[in-house]
């Protein structure tokens, strides 16, 4: 019934919205009225730019006018097709939400649209448009743990990709980590390994693509790590010195030679090798900040890839409880205003086991709530051995969860 009377809500609230877009919108639109996805896509826009300035104060009524009138547009067009825009800015609204099932909800919706509705209409949607869609159909399927569901909706859509894309852009297709482990948790890795190597091995290397093979490579090094097959891995983590030699002055050479490190890192650490991981973490980390040194000036792009190297170095380090090397690496990536909130709960629980200072890990819990859709960190991180010592401690469990709306 509660459920049931907050969407209720949410409609009146988005008519109401829509309403006051409109006025304001009659002198700019004919027939007096704003589209109503582009009063959504400019809602979440907005969102999107207070969150990645400063996740804290972000307004997060935000997301509240821009579901009200999602919902008040799904429900009134119930017949009518949706557009792009609409659907993309719904996606990245219910992703800040944390509602992964409405986002599948609302793709399963597009995708289902006939391409036209008759011979001469433009299509409702573009290869590029079915292209996101279906991609982020399996990504959101893979965050619910819904693994079955993910292997089915990607092997159809490389069957799809197959015959609408060019084959460079299969490398995109099947390069994500996070749908890739489903087909692993499904007993069905191998397939995923074949389709690699099919693609991989097929695929004309352009410099155009470089950067996409890279990310399909470490992908199944990762996939390959988990399913503890360590010099598959290793031999799998050369291919990124290889792209590296295609091009001695390519500009991101230098980031491959941290990356592939970075692989070695999490390979030892899935084998308990603690020597071996710090070995090498010294020199992942002259690396890292090297790298960082000549990144000046930083360009907003720069920042991003930097924090995202900083905690990917950071991360196999806190998971072998090499927390003296992980920390300031977590530190810089928060320096550098990483979004993730993992950063910030691995980084608070990392002081926690060093220093038992709620001084320093209570406002890190805080920023991880932040950055959580759905405000609740603790409930995500309580579990972390780190905080066994805290798990039911009403102090942490306050800082780590957001009032909700």
């Amino acid at each position: 019934m509660r459920a049931n009377g907050r969407a209720t809500k949410r409609r009146n609230e988005g008519v109401r919205a829509q309403k006051r877009v409109n006025e304001r919108g009659r002198q700019h639109y004919p027939g007096g009225g704003v589209p109503m996805g582009s009063e959504l896509a400019r809602i979440v826009a907005e969102y999107k730019r207070q969150f990645y300035s400063d996740a804290s104060k972000a307004d997060r009524s935000l997301l509240e006018t821009g579901r009200a009138i999602l919902e008040e547009r799904l429900t009134r067009t119930r017949f009518e097709p949706l557009d792009a825009e609409t659907v993309q800015a719904g996606v990245t609204l219910l992703h800040h939400c944390g509602d992964h099932s409405a986002i599948v909800d609302l793709l399963r919706r597009y995708l289902m649209q006939p391409l036209r509705y008759s011979d001469y209409e433009k299509p409702i949607r573009t290869v590029d448009d079915e292209a996101w869609a279906r991609w982020h159909l399996a990504d959101n399927l893979a965050l619910l743990g819904r693994y079955d569901e993910v292997v089915d909706v990607q092997r159809r859509f490389l069957r799809w990709a197959r015959q609408c894309l060019p084959k460079d852009r299969l490398l995109w297709v099947m390069s994500d980590g996070t749908q890739a482990l489903c087909w692993a948790k499904t007993g069905q890795a191998d397939e995923w390994l074949t389709i690699f190597r099919e693609i991989i091995t097929t695929v004309d290397p352009e410099p155009e693509n470089r950067l996409d093979r890279f990310v399909y490579i470490r992908t199944a090094s990762m996939l390959l790590t988990c399913l503890n097959r360590p010099q598959e891995a290793l031999q799998v983590a050369h291919m990124i010195e290889e792209l590296a030699e295609e091009d001695p002055a390519w500009d991101l050479n230098p980031r491959m030679t941290v990356e592939c490190y970075i692989v070695q890192l999490n390979v030892f650490q899935q084998l308990g090798q603690k020597e071996e991981i710090q070995r090498r973490a010294e020199s992942v980390i002259k690396l890292l900040y090297s790298y960082d040194e000549q990144a000046v000036p930083r360009t907003m792009d720069q920042l991003v890839l930097l924090r995202s190297l900083y905690h990917n170095a950071a991360a196999p380090l806190y998971r072998a409880g090499l927390y003296h090397l992980a920390i300031p690496l977590f530190q810089r990536a928060v320096v550098y205003g990483i979004t993730s909130p993992n950063t910030y709960a691995w980084l608070a629980a990392s002081l926690w086991a060093t220093t038992k200072d709620r001084g320093k890990v209570l406002p890190l819990l805080r920023e991880a709530a932040h950055r959580t859709a759905n405000g609740q960190a603790w409930t995500k991180f309580r579990a972390l051995p780190e905080f066994a010592d805290v798990i039911d401690d009403e102090e942490f469990a306050a800082s780590g969860t957001l009032p909700q709306q």
